[in-house]
């Protein structure tokens, strides 16, 4: 065989590799992409559903008045209570990875088409920072309400990555689970946890695999906070002061290990709580390094705490009780204090 032959018939075998898996992944399309081939092995996204998810919830319920926005952290916080503490109809919100960008467009629409009263919005440091993308899929009815471009990126169907999660997701379709799971107004059903829980032995053992021993992460992509993500939450805050809405923001609690590791992003998330307080909007902090923190009970995992501290959380924020709970919000009059006393707490540990 010639070295010319050679070459040719490898270069049509890898085309023919390369285009395979372009197809594979744009048919079963695991981050709900394009969604246009939805059947049983596909219907359940990894990722992507949460959003489309969320927007369909918006949809069934028109009357509602106070909404939980943010990350996977915020999933766990219970529209029912606070409801019970608001006398609003609410619904949840949050999804997985949430960004400013992401988020701000459900604002938007909620702004235009919603009795708002009251957004709580959950704060991530990793969701600010440069260079951090989530891999959902906003659904394209809110794009066009906005009139802005179905995103097609190459990237997605041709990496070995999304390959495997192509993989995943035909496994998951096919094991009969259902995914995800929600109370009726958004807020997520931590089933496995709960049963865990119930029995002390197993949940002393899941707390010490999963939170104590566990290791440390921090999401953020790089040390810099993104000015361009930072402006979008001052549009946000902007629009509810305009609209008179009650926008309570606050900083997600944040389990001590993470706080205390060697190459810790504390001091990053600190900057962000600054500017956010200086420049945006008072803030509620939850991360003053107190029995919050350091309790792993706490925590679901090693990166989201419990039902049970959403709703403390959610008491002290609605009733503005500064005594109630571990969080303090924070203003300009008070950020540089409190960052410093924080910091002391931190070197005495």
């Amino acid at each position: 065989m010639s070295d010319k032959i050679f070459v040719k018939q490898t270069l049509l075998i890898m085309a023919f590799i390369y285009v395979s898996i372009y197809a594979f992944n744009y048919f079963i399309d695991p981050y709900g992409k394009n969604r246009e081939f939805i059947n049983s092995i596909n219907k359940q996204k990894l990722i992507a559903d949460q959003r489309y998810d969320k927007f369909e919830l918006l949809k069934k319920y028109p009357d509602s008045e106070s909404f939980l926005v943010g990350s996977s952290r915020v999933l766990r916080a219970d529209p029912i209570y606070v409801k019970s503490l608001t006398d609003t109809n609410t619904i949840n919100l949050a999804f997985s990875s949430a960004t400013p960008d992401e988020y701000a467009l459900y604002i938007d629409y909620i702004l235009q088409n919603y009795n708002v009263k009251r957004i709580l919005l959950g704060i991530d440091l990793y969701a600010f920072t440069d260079g951090f993308q989530s891999n959902g899929a906003i659904p394209f009815e809110l794009l066009d309400q906005f009139n802005q471009s179905h995103p097609f990126l190459l990237r997605h169907y041709t990496s070995y990555k999304t390959c495997a999660k192509s993989l995943k997701t035909i496994r998951y379709n096919l094991s009969g689970n259902d995914y995800p799971s929600y109370t009726s107004r958004g807020k997520m059903i931590t089933k496995e946890f709960d049963e865990i829980k119930s029995d002390e032995k197993k949940y002393n053992k899941y707390l010490k695999e999963n939170i104590m021993d566990a290791s440390a992460k921090w999401d953020a992509k790089s040390d810099t906070l993104s000015i361009e993500k930072l402006n979008i939450l001052y549009d946000i805050a902007l629009k509810c002061k305009n609209k008179k809405v009650q926008l309570n923001l606050f900083m997600n609690p944040v389990y001590i290990k993470q706080i205390k590791m060697k190459d810790s992003k504390f001091y990053l998330q600190q900057e962000l709580l600054k500017y956010i307080a200086n420049n945006i909007s008072p803030i509620w902090d939850y991360n003053g390094i107190s029995s919050l923190n350091s309790d792993p009970r706490n925590f679901e995992d090693r990166f989201h705490y419990t039902a049970e501290v959403s709703n403390k959380m959610m008491f002290q924020m609605i009733n503005n009780s500064s005594e109630s709970y571990e969080g303090k919000l924070i203003t300009p009059d008070n950020v540089l204090k409190y960052i410093n006393d924080v910091n002391k707490k931190l070197k005495s540990l």
